[in-house]
């Protein structure tokens, strides 16, 4: 049911449920979320992490986020574009059986 969905969206990791709108939003993240199958690049000590996907349960996720971690400072990432992953919409089915 959405309100099963809205519980389940609005405990996660990757996004929330703005409690105003009820529209899904990307949750505020330090650090790139981990992925399989990203585009990666190193230009002037800095390496660049875009998009891959994400494993969520048994579906996956296609991510096209990019961040930036500087190899010198080795201190912290930089999200360059949040994505659109809280635009993402399931389309499938919920259980294989189906």
């Amino acid at each position: 049911t959405p309100q099963q969905l809205s519980s389940f969206v609005s405990k996660s990791e990757v996004m929330t449920v703005n409690a105003d709108t009820g529209e899904p939003e990307t949750v505020a993240r330090k650090e790139p979320l981990p992925r399989i199958n990203a585009n990666l690049l190193v230009r002037n000590n800095v390496l660049y992490v875009y998009g891959g996907l994400l494993e969520v349960g048994d579906r996956e996720v296609t991510l096209d986020d990019c961040w930036a971690f500087d190899l010198r400072k080795k201190t912290e990432w930089e999200c360059l574009w949040e994505g659109s992953i809280h635009k993402q919409v399931w389309k499938g089915n919920i259980h294989d059986d189906d």
